[in-house]
C-alpha cells in the first residue's frame, strides 16, 4: 500500500520527487471548514442526481499539458518491466486508488495526497493479460502518477464533484479506481458492452495515440436488464443508486446510436457505465453478408420476395414457376440475385452497393440496424439483451452513418496502435 505523500506537480510545479505536507495546512488540501460540515454529505436536496445527470453520456475531454507529460512519463516506465513488453501480453491490470473518506473536506490535492494505491480485490476485469499490482507496489515514482493521473482525470471529468455531492465515499462504501493498461487495444471488437458487473460508478479512457482518434459509440439509456439491475441494486451504495434512478427516469429513451466524437492525442473519454451501452466505434461503412440479405427479404418482405421469385424466372419451394413482365418485380433482378448469392461463397454488401441494385433507403436502413448494428450487448452475467427499450433494433439509427466519408466530422481511423489506460470507479463495502 502505497502513499502518495504529496507529491502533486499540478500544485508543486517543478518538483519532480515526492514530498510530505501537513495534514493540517491549507497547502496539504484542506478545504475551508463549512459550518456543520462533517465530511459526508447528510442530505444534498438532489444535487448529486443533478451532477450525475450531466455525467451520463460519454464527456471528451483535453487534458491539461502537464498530465499529459505524466502519462507519457507513465507509458514510458511501464514498459521499461519485461514482465509488460511480452507478444502474448495486451492488456495489464496495475492495480487501484482508494479514495479517502471525508472527500467533502479536501481539495483536488488534499485527496491525492491522502489516497492510497492498493491491490485491488476481486472480482477484476476479465479478459486482463496479467495482473501486474506485485511488480510495481514497491515503484514510488510509477504509483505516485498513477495516482495523480487518475485523480486529476476524475475532476476534470465532473466525478469528483459528484463524489462530494453524494457522500458516497464515506460510511459504508470505499471507493477504489481500478486501473487497466491497454498497450494495444483490438479494434476488430465493435460489440456493445458494459464494461463491469454493476459495482462501477464511471469508466474513464485516457489515449496515448498521437494522433486523433474516433472516440465510442454509445446508447443513452438503454433498455433495463432485470437480472442485472437487481446485482447493481444490491452492489451501488444506496445513494448512488438512488440517483441513477432519478437520472434515468428524466432521461429520455434511446432512438439513436450516438457517438463520442474525435478525442484529440492524448486526450480521454469519460461516461457513466450505467447510464449507456457502449463500443469500440465501426469508422467505415457496414455491411451485411448474403444470407442476411436474403433472410431480411424472406421474412421482412415475405410477399415481395415470392413475387421477384417468380418474375426473375425462379421457383421457390413449391411455388409455380411464373415469368410475366420482369420490370414489374419490386425486388430488382441484381437485388435478388445478391440475396441467392451461393451460399458457400462469402459475399458482403455496403450501403452503396445495395442502392446500385435499387433497393430503397428506408429499407437498407431497416437491413443495416438490424444485421449490421451489433443488436446484442454484452453484460457479464446476464443474458445478452437487445438495445432499445422495446426490443427492437429498427428504431436505432446510427449517427456516424449520417456523416458522409468526405465530412471533416468523420470519425478519425488510427492506424497506429490504439494504446491508453482504463479507470473504474468502483464502490465497494467498507472492510
Amino acid at each position: 500500500m502505497n502513499r502518495t505523500n504529496g507529491f502533486d506537480p499540478f500544485r508543486n510545479p517543478g518538483i519532480n520527487r515526492p514530498q510530505t505536507v501537513g495534514i493540517q495546512s491549507r497547502r496539504a488540501g484542506v478545504a475551508p471548514a463549512r459550518p456543520g460540515a462533517t465530511g459526508v454529505l447528510q442530505a444534498n436536496n438532489g444535487q448529486s442526481a443533478r451532477i450525475l445527470e450531466g455525467l451520463a453520456k460519454p464527456k471528451v475531454l483535453t487534458l491539461a499539458p502537464m498530465q499529459i507529460t505524466i502519462q507519457k512519463e507513465l507509458q514510458e516506465r511501464l514498459e521499461q518491466y519485461p514482465e509488460f513488453k511480452k507478444g502474448s501480453v495486451s492488456i495489464v491490470g496495475l492495480g487501484a486508488v482508494e479514495l479517502p473518506e471525508l472527500l467533502p473536506q479536501y481539495t483536488t490535492s488534499g485527496i491525492i495526497s491522502r489516497c492510497k494505491f492498493v491491490d485491488a480485490p476481486e472480482p477484476r476485469a476479465q479478459g486482463l493479460s496479467l495482473w501486474g499490482y506485485d511488480l510495481i507496489k514497491n515503484d514510488d515514482y510509477l504509483t505516485s502518477r498513477l495516482v495523480i493521473n487518475t485523480i486529476r482525470t476524475m475532476d476534470v471529468a465532473g466525478q469528483i464533484a459528484y463524489l462530494r455531492s453524494s457522500g458516497v465515499t464515506g460510511g459504508d462504501s470505499v471507493v477504489l479506481v481500478e486501473i487497466h493498461y491497454y498497450r494495444n487495444r483490438d479494434q476488430t471488437s465493435t460489440a456493445f458492452h458494459k464494461d463491469t458487473v454493476g459495482e462501477t460508478l464511471f469508466v474513464n479512457l485516457n489515449y496515448l495515440n498521437t494522433e486523433p482518434i474516433a472516440g465510442p459509440e454509445y446508447i443513452l439509456n438503454p433498455r433495463l436488464v432485470p437480472s442485472h439491475e437487481q446485482h447493481i441494486q444490491g452492489a451501488l451504495p444506496p445513494q448512488a443508486y438512488k440517483d441513477l434512478v432519478k437520472v434515468r427516469k428524466r432521461l429520455p429513451a434511446p432512438t439513436k446510436i450516438k457517438w463520442a466524437g474525435n478525442i484529440g492525442a492524448y486526450g480521454a473519454v469519460a461516461f457513466t457505465d450505467e447510464t449507456i451501452h457502449h463500443a469500440t466505434p465501426i469508422t467505415e461503412h457496414r455491411t451485411v453478408h448474403s444470407g442476411d440479405l436474403k433472410t431480411y427479404l424472406e421474412q421482412i418482405h415475405p410477399g415481395e420476395y415470392r413475387l421477384a421469385a417468380q418474375v426473375h424466372g425462379y421457383a421457390t419451394g413449391n411455388q409455380p414457376l411464373i415469368v410475366p413482365n420482369r420490370n414489374s418485380a419490386p425486388i430488382s433482378k441484381r437485388l435478388f440475385d445478391m440475396a441467392t448469392f451461393p451460399i458457400n461463397t462469402s459475399q458482403w454488401y455496403s450501403r452503396s452497393s445495395l442502392q446500385a441494385a435499387g433497393m430503397p433507403g428506408a429499407q437498407i436502413d431497416e437491413l443495416l440496424d438490424m444485421y449490421g448494428n451489433r443488436g446484442q450487448v454484452g453484460i457479464r452475467g446476464a443474458k445478452s439483451p437487445i438495445l432499445d427499450p422495446q426490443g427492437n433494433t429498427k428504431t436505432l439509427r446510427r449517427k456516424i452513418s449520417r456523416i458522409g466519408l468526405d465530412d471533416p466530422a468523420f470519425p478519425r481511423q488510427s492506424t497506429a496502435t490504439r494504446s491508453f489506460f482504463r479507470t473504474w470507479v468502483r464502490t465497494r463495502k467498507r472492510r
